[in-house]
């Protein structure tokens, strides 16, 4: 009589688990997808497209100088579609990785037969003290059509302002100065408008894409 109680126990005890396994197996697996899905996003690179703005904002007055001499103001954003970034010739990563993504966005839809000038490529300088007199050089490094732009501070802040960039020297402990910036690119309409936002790294294809549906009055 034990011995059946005993068995019969034992039955009861291996349904119950089996019935505690097989509700909780789902919650297993979905954890460990759920866990595998967090280390998939952890490990690979962001890419965004146009994050476009509606409606665009117009950009303020301002004028700055270009890597020519001639002057960068706000008419030199107008009748065509511009990409602008913020940075300086010092900056040793940020700047020269989003430069050449951006030379190459500039190729891609060169290739993609939109017409060579469509998009002007932009880089200001938050730095003037010392990019001003290699900023030629500097931009010439990436792309031959890139326009380089310094001047006064407070000029540079204008626009800035305008877009929602930003910058923030740092002292370093030799005595000189790094500087802290923000690392999107701004899209320029043609009539001198924030149209949109995009913040590295890029996906050149999609981007491409999307810039020839909006240039083309159909994205």
């Amino acid at each position: 009589m034990l011995t059946s109680t005993l068995q019969a126990k034992t039955k009861d005890s291996s349904r119950f688990s089996l019935r505690k396994l097989f509700w909780l197996a789902p919650l297993v697996v979905g954890l460990y997808g759920g866990f595998k899905l967090a280390n998939g996003f952890n490990s690979a690179p962001d890419v965004s497209g146009l994050q476009q703005l509606s409606p665009s904002v117009p950009l303020p007055d301002f004028q700055l100088r270009d890597h020519t001499g001639r002057l960068f103001d706000l008419s030199r954003l107008k009748g065509r579609w511009s990409m602008v970034f913020f940075g300086y010739t010092n900056c040793p990563d940020i700047c020269p990785a989003t430069l050449q993504q951006l030379a190459e966005l500039d190729a891609t839809m060169t290739q993609q037969a939109i017409a060579v000038g469509t998009l002007q490529p932009v880089f200001i300088s938050v730095d003037p003290k010392r990019d001003t007199a290699n900023l030629g050089g500097y931009v010439g490094y990436f792309a031959k059509d890139f326009v380089g732009v310094s001047g006064d501070m407070t000029e540079v802040g204008k626009l800035e302002k305008g877009v929602g960039a930003w910058h923030q020297y740092q002292p370093t402990a030799s005595g000189h100065y790094n500087v802290a910036h923000s690392g999107e690119l701004f899209l320029i309409n043609p009539r001198g408008e924030l149209q949109a936002r995009l913040q590295p790294p890029l996906d050149i294809q999609m981007i491409a894409q999307q810039l020839l549906l909006l240039i083309s009055g159909r994205g």
